[in-house]
């Protein structure tokens, strides 16, 4: 973030230069996810064990909001290693809005971008694009 923007930042408090910019938070994303998630019952899926078969492609096919292909190329097709790193980003991520919000507001700019950076880049390489285009956003934001 440049020095010209840095005071603007420290004097505003962090919503309302959300609101002003209209950047996304991960929470947003996650809100906008629940959104396109058609409520209803579902068959409960297995998760596979070690020694269970790989995933079907079919199956990874359905999670709206990813595109799978890409994340498997980046995986060499190894689908269970696929969900694993899914699996991983959504535990090490989910409160990343909070964290990035908190850093803020203890005028850790560097830091934050550093995590929107992470995020961007894991959700990139997984095929959740969505998430990583906004991620970029945050970071590009702070980067002003």
């Amino acid at each position: 973030m440049g020095a010209s923007n840095l005071g603007r930042h420290r004097c505003t408090p962090y919503s309302a230069v959300l609101e002003e910019d209209q950047v996304r938070l991960p929470s947003q994303l996650f809100a906008q996810l629940l959104e396109w998630i058609v409520p209803g019952e579902r068959e409960a899926v297995e998760i596979a064990s070690a020694d269970a078969e790989e995933p079907s492609q079919s199956l990874l096919a359905e999670v709206q909001g990813l595109q799978v292909k890409e994340g498997l190329i980046r995986v060499g097709g190894n689908s269970r290693l696929y969900l694993k790193l899914l699996e991983d980003m959504g535990s090490e991520y989910l409160g990343t809005a909070e964290k990035i919000t908190e850093l803020l507001h203890n005028n850790e700019i560097e830091t934050a971008t550093q995590l929107a950076h992470k995020l961007r880049g894991i959700a990139n390489n997984l095929g959740a694009i969505e998430v990583g285009r906004v991620s970029g956003e945050i970071e590009s934001y702070l980067n002003e």
